[in-house]
């Protein structure tokens, strides 16, 4: 009796962590996007004239970033890897062409004090789902698993399949994540955001996978200068 309650706790886990990623995924795609949907991010830079000109984010670039995620999503490029579900392709390829195409586009109004507050709420946040995504695939395998404990067999070779499934959506995942971190290197290469804004709060550590992503890089011009 103990061993059924044990696979039932595993389904019911699968359901509610893969259920809260694929409403992550729907939020994104939706267009219902943290900072630069709603919110016109404004910085001051200096303009060829010398005169101080704004740098709005505009529906038409939302608009664009929406069309991109929406491409991307439709026909993820899954190359040779066997993907656990379908979704989880769909929406880790909408959600990290959005961050992207987010991060790379007027890059300025990430200068003023909002604007970079909103760049780390929105790379948090990415990678929070991310993060999720990755636990729920985790623990989609876990009843087979106890399957293959209790009755060996189908099930256990069920659990070697599903394992081999989960490794290749990890790499598929690997492979997109490697945009968005390509993108925050080459802001910091621009000088517009450093490890150090990543921290939760003053005199607190600076989150690992932040660290990793910044290690190297090195500012080689400064695109807010004169903000």
């Amino acid at each position: 009796m103990g061993g059924v309650f044990d696979i039932v706790l595993g389904l019911l886990a699968v359901v509610a962590i893969a259920g809260l990623g694929f409403f992550g995924f729907k939020v994104w795609l939706s267009g219902s996007l943290p900072a630069t949907q709603e919110v016109s991010i404004v910085a001051v830079v200096s303009s060829s004239s010398g005169q101080m000109a704004p740098i709005v984010w505009t529906k038409s670039d939302a608009d664009l970033c929406s069309a991109r995620t929406r491409a991307a999503a439709t026909n993820p490029d899954t190359g040779n890897y066997m993907i656990t579900n379908r979704s989880v392709a769909e929406g880790v390829a909408g959600l990290a062409t959005m961050a992207e195409c987010q991060l790379t586009r007027k890059i300025g109004r990430f200068c003023s004090v909002e604007g970079k507050t909103q760049l780390v709420a929105a790379v948090n946040d990415y990678f929070g789902r991310m993060d999720l995504v990755t636990l729920g695939i985790g623990v989609q395998g876990a009843p087979m698993a106890i399957a293959g404990a209790m009755f060996g067999g189908e099930p256990a070779a069920g659990d070697a399949i599903y394992q081999d499934m989960a490794n290749d959506t990890l790499a598929f995942m690997k492979s997109y994540n490697a945009r968005v971190v390509t993108a925050l290197r080459k802001l910091g290469q621009n000088g517009v955001v450093k490890a150090e804004d990543f921290r939760p709060f003053p005199l607190a550590g600076i989150p690992e996978n932040i660290v990793s992503i910044f290690e190297g890089v090195h500012p080689v011009g400064n695109t807010c200068e004169g903000t």
